[in-house]
């Protein structure tokens, strides 16, 4: 009899066991989910109490190793209106949001918003995008700060309460102000009146780097209504700064006693300054009297200028690109369209070496720099020198229907419409 009692008791056991435990697992996980309930209704109520809404310190990249972005986020009823630094400052982007149960509470924006997805989208060449994330665990809340953590690619962000007396608006304004004063990227870093180095600032990539003694930092950071943020700071002779202040007219970052400000060289010329048309010296063309000119304007795109290049009487439309940190325009390779349509596949600009036996150098390689001279009153032309040579000419070879092959004449050379020789310098014209 033992054994078969035995046999029974072991399973009424084997059936008892699976409830006490799944009874043992309710009584343990009901208090767990009803505190991140609890906290979660907490947490949503706060971001909505904001009558201004939040200012996120957004980075992107693994381990901070991309550039950082200023978001701005107004919280209602269950939605989101984003505005941010990445994007037009005019966008307004809503959308919805929540704040849902995992480990502990995680704001998460489930249908798209242009301002934060499109941190976190793909593109062609990249699969990963610039690694931002749209899903942040909450690590704590207080009325004035919640510290987040991307849950994709791990980097700690900050959501700051925007003061009652400012506005999205004004924030993003102060923002403008802050990136238009920042002609140049490279800056003075000094401690009271000992100079401690220099480094850069850059506005588009939104880092800061700089080595001071034997230590070197390179930092994301946000821009603010009335400066930056760093997100890790710089320690100077035991000290921290991370929250640095724009003078405008100082030209300069402060904080505490800490100052960075804006180096410009002596030729450095802000973009509006190359608006105008200029004469192009060079070797001149026989048979021809008139100057070569080029006009400029404001270019589409950011740091660009529109170019009007006036060769032997036929005009040419080309894009130059504008250093903001240099303050200088270069003239590179490119394909331009044909006015005279005379040639089908239009005409490629290509970048040469004159005193090497007019020998064709890389176009994706090599330009001609423009430099204003103070004391020459003209800009002085400089071109890059590679292991293939030195540009100093640039001329244009014409293509016909087969795109692949440039044409020749009767005698097997290149017909080259354009040819400007010896490159010396840009004068504006009165």
């Amino acid at each position: 009899m033992r054994p078969t009692y035995i046999y029974i008791l072991l399973g009424l056991l084997s059936f008892m066991l699976p409830s006490c435990l799944k009874d043992n697992k309710e009584i343990f996980d009901k208090p767990a989910a009803a505190r991140i309930d609890a906290l979660i209704a907490e947490e949503k109520a706060l971001l909505e109490a904001a009558p201004k809404g939040w200012r996120m310190e957004y980075y992107a990249g693994r381990d901070y190793s991309g550039p950082g972005f200023t978001l701005l986020m107004k919280f209602e009823n269950g939605h989101v209106t984003m505005a941010g630094d990445n994007v037009d400052p005019e966008l307004r982007a809503t959308s919805e949001y929540s704040i849902v149960r995992d480990q502990g509470p995680v704001l998460t924006f489930p249908t798209y918003n242009e301002v934060i997805h499109s941190l976190a989208s793909a593109s062609l060449g990249y699969p990963e995008g610039i690694q931002g994330d749209y899903e942040f665990a909450i690590l704590s809340a207080t009325a004035d700060t919640v510290r987040l953590l991307g849950k994709k690619w791990g980097n700690e962000m900050r959501l700051v309460r925007i003061p009652d007396d400012s506005s999205i608006e004004e924030q993003i304004l102060g923002i403008l102000n802050v990136r238009e004063g920042m002609t140049a990227s490279t800056f003075d870093f000094s401690l009271g009146s000992k100079e401690l180095a220099q480094g850069e600032i850059r506005r588009d990539a939104r880092r800061l780097s700089v080595k001071i003694g034997e230590r070197s930092f390179d930092t994301p950071f946000n821009f603010t209504a009335k400066g930056i943020t760093l997100q890790s700071p710089i320690v100077v002779e035991g000290k921290s700064y991370s929250t640095f202040t724009w003078d405008g007219e100082a030209q300069q970052f402060t904080s505490g006693d800490l100052v960075a400000k804006l180096f410009l060289p002596k030729s450095y010329k802000p973009i509006d300054f190359w608006y105008g048309t200029w004469t192009l010296r060079h070797n001149p063309v026989r048979g021809w009297r008139k100057p070569t000119t080029l006009t400029l304007s404001a270019g589409e795109r950011a740091n660009t200028l529109s170019a009007v290049l006036t060769f032997y009487g036929v005009s040419y439309k080309m894009v130059l690109p504008y250093d903001a940190t240099a303050g200088t325009i270069s003239f590179q390779g490119q394909a331009l369209h044909d006015p005279t349509n005379r040639y089908a596949g239009g005409i490629i600009l290509v970048p040469a070496s004159l005193a090497d036996g007019r020998k064709l150098l890389a176009a994706e390689l090599h330009s001609i720099t423009f430099a204003w001279d103070e004391d020459l009153q003209q800009a002085v032309a400089k071109g890059t020198e590679l292991a293939d040579g030195k540009v100093d000419s640039f001329y244009g070879i014409a293509y016909g229907e087969d795109l692949n092959t440039p044409l020749v004449d009767s005698k097997g050379n290149l017909v080259m419409p354009i040819a400007i020789e010896n490159i010396q310098y840009i004068k504006k014209q009165p």
